[in-house]
């Protein structure tokens, strides 16, 4: 049913389109300010002895302008939209499209005024278009769990619009490359209104990397926000960095390793949400054993006191002689299992065989855990851990297709070979598969070794000096992954480059814009491990873990800003059915979208 209009305004809009006879006018949905003008024919029809009448749409009026309907089909789409697209309204631009649609333009004297009128009429309604994607949800996630707020006050407000629209490009484009800053920049509208070049944002890496007084305040206001006594601190050494070009970096440290450079660091972290706290960066004479005694002093220190910490190492630390030395300290810690005693994690497997069901796997996974207690000794010192024991059914399939795709390469070498080939083959650590064999012979495979050999697949095993259940082990221990996500290149799920850097504060400015991604990330997830109802009680709340960061990026990604520069009225397009409840999940208002994002503070910023 056509809405009601007020009859000044209905007065208005018909002395506009000329008064004409028997006029009706309707509100145009499509456009803002559009209103549809029709005319109404009368006839007696003798079928039904009484009169009867057509209506027919003869122009609309949009913001006080007068359009017939062969105007309006020329300029708008069906949806409301403009037909022409153009990302600046030059003068050379107007003129290459009036040779091209009209003819040789008025410098040739062959354009007549009214064909100029009617050309600039055309280009009065320039559209101007930006992509917004998942980045108004990252801005308000940003603004609600006070990390902008918190920049602000350590940076100042222009460098934490600069800092804010790095880590959108980190998180949406999976990549940290500087020099795809600009094009990622023209594309999307970013809360910084401004272009960086590469150069720029390595002067910012620079400033942000050399401001320790700032970063400190930052870390200061983060820990003043989270009101909590139970921290977890993340050693993580898995951080890539290329930075071959540095000599000595004071506050980094750097392992030779399959990697390359990696840079060494910890992070304190709140417990419950996942929020990061602090970070800290080690020299490069740090040994592993020197930095978790170093570690547990200053964590504890930067802490306070009364908080319940837990420490989170690594797998390149000595096993037993860190469990050894925080079990002397009283502190508790989880660690990845690189060397124990090989029977003990015999008989935990074997225990763990026999309560393998449906009930031993961790809740939002597909992972099975359990956890035995177990007596360790060091050094003649005895003490209680807990091995946490998970297998994954899905790391066991890859890991099994490629152990036999790696058998059937090693078969094929074998029948390509000589006998003087095949006599190193036998050399090689598959050849214990395969029953004896000689140079001569066929390779025959030994099915009882490989059935032992394959049933190891897709373990993995944590050690504690806290007791827990596997499935806290198992969610406080991955809480290393989107230290690494983020402190690599601000990815998600897909492999890119990693941290670079051709200065020493450069690359510890880039870190600073890793800890606002990693916070941005933990907001956005504990959101979306939660249950939240939607405005519309009718409908079905929106389950724990029902969307995934991931699907955040992919609902969200044909959304874009339209704005036309003369009237300057703006619309947002490409909505999904689904997106309402997706900003529901995240914890936001559902009707983010549905006007100019708060953060665009002028539309000239779109340009």
């Amino acid at each position: 049913m056509a809405e009601k209009i007020a009859e000044e305004i209905k007065q208005k809009v018909l002395e506009i389109a000329g008064n004409p006879k028997n006029a009706r006018v309707e509100i145009l949905k499509s456009v803002p300010n559009g209103y549809r003008v029709l005319q109404r024919n009368y006839r007696y029809d003798p079928a039904i002895k009484r009169s009867a009448g057509s209506k027919k749409a003869i122009g609309v009026v949009i913001d006080g302008k007068w359009l017939t309907e062969e105007e309006y089909s020329h300029k708008y789409t069906h949806r409301g939209a403009l037909r022409v697209h153009k990302t600046e309204n030059s003068s050379s631009n107007v003129s290459s499209s009036v040779g091209s649609a009209f003819g040789p333009n008025d410098s040739e004297g062959t354009a007549s005024e009214q064909d100029q009128s009617s050309v600039q009429e055309r280009f009065d309604g320039c559209v101007h278009q930006k992509l917004l994607g998942a980045i108004p949800i990252m801005y308000q996630t940003a603004v609600n769990c006070g990390i902008a707020e918190d920049l602000t006050k350590a940076y100042g407000a222009n460098a934490a619009l600069k800092v804010l629209s790095l880590a959108m490009h980190w998180l949406m484009a999976t990549d940290n490359a500087a020099s795809r800053f600009s094009r990622f920049c023209d594309i999307f509208a970013l809360p910084f209104h401004g272009h960086l070049t590469e150069g720029q944002i390595s002067s910012l890496y620079m400033c942000l990397g050399r401001d320790k007084a700032a970063l400190n305040a930052l870390f200061a206001l983060r820990k003043g926000r989270i009101d909590s006594d139970r921290y977890v601190s993340y050693e993580s050494a898995d951080i890539p960095a290329n930075v071959s070009d540095i000599d000595c970096i004071k506050d980094l440290m750097f392992e030779e390793s399959e990697f390359g450079s990696m840079a060494h660091l910890s992070m304190l972290v709140d417990q419950k949400s996942g929020m990061p706290l602090m970070y800290r960066l080690f020299d490069r004479a740090s040994s592993n054993c020197v930095t978790a005694g170093d570690l547990m002093k200053r964590t504890q220190k930067l802490a306070g006191q009364g908080k319940n910490l837990i420490f989170v190492f690594d797998a390149e630390y000595e096993t037993m002689s860190g469990l050894a030395e925080c079990s002397q300290s009283g502190n508790a810690c989880i660690m990845a299992l690189k060397v124990l005693d090989q029977n003990v994690i015999r008989t935990v497997r074997k225990i763990f065989a026999d309560c393998l069901d449906v009930s031993s796997v961790i809740a939002g996974t597909t992972v099975h855990g359990h956890t035995e207690k177990v007596t360790l000794k060091h050094r003649g010192i005895a003490f209680d851990a807990w091995i946490h024991i998970f297998l994954s059914e899905e790391n066991r399939a890859i890991e099994r297709m490629s152990f036999l795709n790696h058998l059937e390469w090693f078969e094929q070498q074998w029948k390509q070979s000589d006998r003087k080939q095949r006599a190193w083959l036998l050399k090689e650590p598959l050849i214990e598969f395969y029953r004896h064999t000689t140079v001569d012979g066929q390779l025959v495979r030994d099915g009882d070794v490989l059935d032992e050999h394959i049933r190891n697949f897709g373990f993995f095993e944590y050690v504690s000096l806290k007791e827990m259940t596997a499935s806290v082990a198992y969610h406080v221990y991955q809480g290393r992954r989107n230290i690494e996500k983020c402190f690599e290149s601000g990815r998600l799920n897909t492999k890119s480059d990693t941290i670079c850097g051709h200065d020493q504060y450069a690359l510890e400015g880039r870190f600073v814009v890793a800890f606002v991604c990693m916070t941005i990330l933990a907001e956005l997830e504990s959101h979306l491990k939660r249950e939240h109802t939607l405005p519309d009680r009718r409908k079905k709340p929106v389950k724990p873990c029902e969307y995934t960061v991931q699907d955040v990026l992919d609902i969200t990604r044909g959304i874009n800003v339209s704005y036309e520069a003369k009237s300057k009225r703006s619309w947002v397009l490409g909505q999904l059915k689904e997106t309402k409840r997706l900003l529901v999940a995240c914890g936001l208002e559902d009707d983010l979208y549905d006007t100019m994002p708060s953060y665009i503070t002028s539309l000239a910023s779109l340009k």
